[in-house]
């Protein structure tokens, strides 16, 4: 396909590689009326991971749907605030470890 442009227009493209990773996961159910949200936690079977892909064995239970969500260790209690920005690739992790 040709396109002509006016004299003094210049046409340029703009790319972007996205890469892609697979990885399996557990998804909590989405609406369970015997947990209620604000009170629920998960046992962590394999479907966390950390920011580096490293799965967290470590972690051994945490909360879902609250804010801040919060993760169980054996002698760690993680709080973690997140704000995931859909127009760039800003996203931002503040966590707190007692």
């Amino acid at each position: 396909m040709r396109c002509s442009l006016p004299d003094g227009y210049i046409s340029t493209t703009t790319n972007r590689l996205i890469k892609y990773n697979s990885a399996e996961y557990i998804l909590p159910p989405d609406d369970d009326i015997e947990h209620p949200k604000q009170f629920t936690f998960f046992e962590n079977k394999g479907q966390i991971i950390d920011t580096e892909n490293e799965l967290r064995e470590d972690i051994k239970f945490y909360s879902h749907r609250i804010t801040p969500t919060i993760f169980f260790s054996d002698d760690v209690l993680s709080y973690v605030w997140s704000r995931v920005d859909t127009t760039s690739d800003d996203d931002t992790l503040n966590r707190i470890d007692m």
